[in-house]
């Protein structure tokens, strides 16, 4: 955080929606809970050069929708995009709150269940 708190910017999660929830399947090698959120990009305060101070972020690009479903991304992520696409259109102010879809593994098949 470093990195901006220098530029004064300070973390501020009111632009932040939760829009989906994902656990990847056991016996993977890398397993992960994982929620996901959205912003509108105009909300984004500031960029640090090369991503900031670490490398979990190596290739941060901001892509309209319809592109970021074309880029090469897991398929979960794609599925996730889609259900922002369909939000969107029911509420294109992407309001807080409100039901989330949870995709899990359950018997050996792919799950979604609404939170």
């Amino acid at each position: 955080w470093q990195g901006f708190a220098e530029h004064g910017v300070r973390p501020s999660l009111e632009a932040l929606r939760f829009i989906a929830r994902a656990i990847t399947p056991p016996n993977r090698v890398r397993r992960f809970d994982t929620r996901f959120f959205s912003a509108w990009r105009e909300d984004v305060a500031v960029e640090l050069p090369d991503g900031g101070p670490t490398n979990e972020l190596e290739e941060l690009v901001w892509l309209p929708l319809a592109k970021a479903k074309e880029a090469d991304v897991p398929d979960i992520t794609r599925a996730i995009l889609e259900e922002l696409e369909k939000r969107l259109v029911d509420d294109p102010l992407l309001r807080p709150g409100g039901s989330v879809p949870f995709y899990r593994l359950v018997r050996n098949r792919f799950v979604r269940e609404i939170l």
